[in-house]
């Protein structure tokens, strides 16, 4: 599972900050605030006291308990917790990225994997009824797509085509794909 993001930690740090000035105002007797937040860390984050030692589960159940102590309504959680349900998430993900819409998914899943999707359905519906591998499959595809229409927009308009550059080995797709896509380590 991914670490907190920046912006994640910014939140938490903010949050923080004003449940512990809360607490201080109402004259909870309270000790440190670093003490303070590494004990409540720990309370709610299954025993880690460091923020950078958090994952994606532990965002919201700490967000969470700091929106609690001001008074705020909880965070709904939308956090995958499956690797299908992560997934589906990087699927929607992708298709954000290149700006590729349902109709246009939902005829590729319907082609390649039998899945039909009938009018009115969502596409997260049809993707439930696809494995892991054939969800693999269809982030590959949609990579390629989208690349392909990036590729074609650049020559339409005599633009270079922007070279996507990995930043580690973990995010290199197979070998076999990586050579034939030309992918390359920064």
């Amino acid at each position: 599972m991914k670490p907190l993001s920046k912006k994640q930690l910014a939140v938490l740090g903010q949050l923080s900050t004003k449940a512990y000035r809360h607490l201080v105002s109402v004259g909870y007797p309270l000790e440190a605030y670093d003490t303070w937040r590494h004990e409540l860390t720990a309370e709610h984050c299954n025993g880690i006291s460091s923020w950078r030692s958090l994952n994606q589960l532990h965002f919201v159940p700490l967000c969470n308990a700091l929106r609690a102590i001001l008074g705020l309504p909880p965070r709904e959680d939308h956090t995958p917790r499956t690797r299908k349900e992560a997934l589906i998430e990087t699927i929607r993900d992708r298709a954000h990225h290149w700006e590729l819409n349902t109709g246009y998914i939902s005829a590729i899943t319907s082609k390649r994997f039998g899945v039909i999707i009938r009018q009115g359905q969502s596409l997260e519906s049809a993707l439930i009824r696809l494995n892991e591998e054939e969800l693999r499959q269809l982030i590959y595809t949609l990579e390629a797509r989208g690349r392909a229409k990036t590729a074609k927009i650049s020559r339409q308009f005599n633009l270079p085509i922007p070279a996507e550059i990995h930043k580690s080995a973990s995010t290199m797709p197979p070998p076999r794909l990586a050579a034939w896509r030309g992918d390359r380590l920064a």
